[in-house]
């Protein structure tokens, strides 16, 4: 009998999830607010990463006693719209006491059997489909102003090196001879080998979209409302019952579980991009820029330069202060660039206090599998948790370990 499967969520997650469900002879529905690789999706503004080293949680130990420092810095890559601070506190909390020595063990492995095969994953998702043209293999560099920057990254650096990822230290002399633009304010650097990236996300969802439509699929242009167990209920008062139901939202997965009593505690972490179009000048492959938290990245048609982190919820409209800061540091890492045009944008990071996404049924309503809360690492793991989901749909052994990441952890 064929599974007729929902999911919600046309991003990179949801989509990974169609197409490998659909390989598999389901018949899928897909269903979004927004046409894949619309600019609303979170999908269409990431850096483009795909980050198999990016096994380091967001919270860390020391991190509590830098907060303060780091919200007071007016140069700050940190920035909070301080009227939701109280909404924001039941996530804190927690998030904090994620960051502690004991837990960091735990959490580095889950995220490393997530991301450790992420460019192998992404050329099997786009096997036979065009959005295999947009995958470029290579390394992924941190670029430090000094020797104290480079140091105060050390525990990132060792972590990833304990798990196989490791780096080369480039110094001045070297840098010059990797980018010759890169302004002398930059004096270290940490290249990691065998990454990869994505040359255009937005053409690369569609492109996926376009592959899953193919093979018959459908997509529903909707909002859910409600879910109760294989039942949907949509804005307009339709309703689609299913033998699964995948929630795959993004940050707004948080809204539609809790109608099923999942406490996801998922916060949006606001990111930042703004693309050079025509730019002069292009890294030779991603480049972080330590001292903005954003990602350098070499894309069709120009530069991307996304990331740094805002709280301020799913509501409030754009800052200028985080994309300033991109401007400014750009600027200080290659002085002389020059471009047609500045597009900015922002979208919204779905993020657990633990850094672990939620992946696995809903305790109650085992018809219902949450894939969403994959923080700054959505696009490296969607296609991983494509194979996930469609495992536990079909009822496919496993040697994959789901109970760090299982729905009910947060009480």
């Amino acid at each position: 009998m064929t599974k007729k499967v929902l999911v919600v969520g046309a991003g990179i997650t949801g989509m990974s999830i169609s197409v490998k469900l659909k390989r598999l002879g389901a018949k899928v529905t897909l269903v979004d607010r927004v046409e894949p690789g619309d600019p609303r999706q979170t999908s269409f503004g990431n850096a483009g990463m795909l980050a198999r080293s990016a096994i380091v949680p967001v919270s860390t130990p020391g991190l509590l006693k830098k907060i303060p420092k780091m919200l007071i810095d007016p140069k700050r890559p940190l920035f909070v719209k301080w009227r939701y601070i109280p909404k924001l506190l039941p996530w804190l909390v927690p998030f904090l006491k994620a960051g502690s020595s004991e837990k960091l063990r735990h959490i580095v492995g889950a995220l490393d059997s997530l991301t450790n095969d992420s460019v192998e994953q992404h050329i099997n998702l786009s096997y036979g489909t065009e959005a295999k043209k947009f995958i470029r293999k290579g390394h992924f560099g941190f670029l430090y102003p000094d020797e104290k920057a480079f140091f105060d990254d050390k525990l990132g650096r060792e972590i990833k090196s304990n798990y196989g990822y490791n780096y080369k230290k480039l110094k001045r002399p070297d840098i010059i001879k990797l980018d010759e633009n890169i302004s002398n304010r930059y004096n270290s650097a940490a290249i990691f080998e065998n990454h990869g990236w994505i040359t255009d996300p937005s053409k690369y969802i569609k492109a996926l979209f376009d592959h899953y439509s193919s093979l018959g699929g459908e997509f529903l242009r909707s909002e859910v409302v409600d879910i109760q167990n294989q039942r949907v209920t949509f804005r307009d008062g339709n309703t689609i019952t299913a033998d699964k139901v995948v929630i795959a939202a993004g940050a707004w997965s948080g809204l539609i579980s809790k109608k099923l009593k999942v406490k996801a505690k998922i916060e949006s972490e606001r990111g930042y991009h703004i693309f050079f179009k025509g730019a002069n000048i292009c890294p030779p492959f991603p480049l972080m820029i330590s001292d903005g938290k954003f990602i350098a990245t070499p894309m069709e048609g120009g530069l991307r330069c996304a990331g740094v982190v805002e709280f301020g919820g799913l509501k409030a409209p754009p800052s200028e202060a985080p994309l300033n800061l991109i401007r400014r540091k750009i600027k200080d890492v290659y002085p002389t660039l020059e471009f047609e045009e500045e597009k900015t944008w922002m979208g919204h990071r779905p993020s657990t206090p633990d850094s672990l996404p939620l992946i696995g049924p809903i305790d109650g309503f085992n018809d219902v599998i949450c894939a969403f809360g994959a923080q700054h690492i959505g696009l490296t793991v969607g296609p991983k948790i494509g194979s996930l989901i469609s495992d536990l749909v079909f009822g496919r052994r496993t040697n994959f370990d789901f109970h760090p990441f299982r729905v009910n952890r947060f009480r």
